[in-house]
């Protein structure tokens, strides 16, 4: 598979097993934490994506037109080649409009955008536990610090170019995915600052296990989003609001804090993100409840729930 299949840009795009770094010193530990993190959300890696999911859904929707006898007239040109990032600024997003998407209808567009979305959310998740795991069993360690507070730096700057991208439009919504860039540098660099606040407490020689030990969700992530969305839209308690847009429901902080309780698994038995569990609480998000197995739950609204009394039960 060459680079214009999706199989083909993730080959090249492969990161690296974080697991490896474990053992060696920190100056090549937090540069490799670095490399994965410019890696895992790079400009390149987007518009070779997306690029080649349009060439993809623009072939399978030649090939159905052919095959109904509805094919357009007249030639498409070539697709728009990708801008390639300024040198340094590997964080920003660089996003072109391609003419062969033209022929994808609107919500054929979103449904890559949003695959695009998850697929940025999977490559960075396991970047923060290898940190927090590399730096637990190290104590206060000043070089320790000192690496963490480069890095913090780094992604300090990531953080910036993700809020002031040059591209002028995406699939689908742009601000939306701008948003989704942004939060997953926010959660990024929030995380790496809980981290050094650990290191500078001296809490970090705790077991990172001990740490994060959170209740496994045993259904699907579906079922848990359907369940915590329902329970705040019965009053049973209200969705933070707190640096939301225009004091709207923030429900990035929403999914934040009930991953700080759950660990809630997602494709490949890997743990959700923040901005992972975000999409599924989302309004219109992907691959929701079945309808037939929505109809199961039987949540009241708060004011109507009867709890009985601990004897009662007995």
């Amino acid at each position: 598979m060459g680079m214009g299949t999706v199989e083909g840009v993730e080959k090249a795009w492969a990161l690296p097993d974080l697991s490896e770094v474990a053992t060696v010193e920190p100056f090549l530990a937090f540069r490799a934490f670095d490399a994965f993190a410019s890696g895992a959300l790079a400009s390149r890696y987007v518009d070779d994506l997306k690029s080649a999911m349009l060439n993809e859904a623009a072939a399978e929707a030649m090939a159905t037109a052919e095959a109904t006898g509805t094919k357009p007239k007249g030639r498409t040109k070539p697709p728009k080649a990708s801008k390639m990032d300024e040198p340094g600024n590997f964080f920003e997003i660089q996003i072109e409009m391609g003419p062969h998407a033209a022929r994808l209808d609107s919500i054929h567009a979103l449904r890559i955008e949003k695959d695009i979305a998850y697929r940025l959310s999977s490559r960075i998740a396991p970047l923060l536990p290898a940190i927090r795991a590399y730096t637990g069993g190290r104590g206060t360690d000043p070089i320790i610090a000192g690496r963490l507070s480069w890095l913090i730096d780094r992604i300090g700057q990531g953080h910036k170019y993700a809020t002031q991208p040059k591209s002028k439009g995406v699939l689908g919504s742009p601000s939306e995915f701008i948003h989704v860039f942004m939060n997953l540098w926010r959660e990024l660099n929030a995380g790496l600052l809980d981290i050094a606040a650990t290191l500078s407490t001296g809490t970090a020689t705790a077991t990172p296990e001990r740490q994060l030990e959170r209740i496994e969700w045993g259904s699907s992530t579906a079922a848990f989003a359907h369940i915590f969305r329902t329970l705040t839209e019965r009053g049973y308690f209200p969705m933070p609001r707190k640096g939301g847009k225009e004091n709207e429901p923030n429900v990035t902080a929403f999914a934040r804090i009930l991953l700080q309780a759950f660990d809630v698994k997602g494709e490949g038995g890997k743990s959700l993100t923040a901005e992972q569990l975000r999409v599924r609480l989302a309004d219109a998000a992907p691959r929701p409840l079945a309808d037939t197995k929505r109809g199961k739950f039987q949540i009241p609204q708060a004011g109507e729930l009867i709890v009985p009394k601990a004897e009662e039960l007995e």
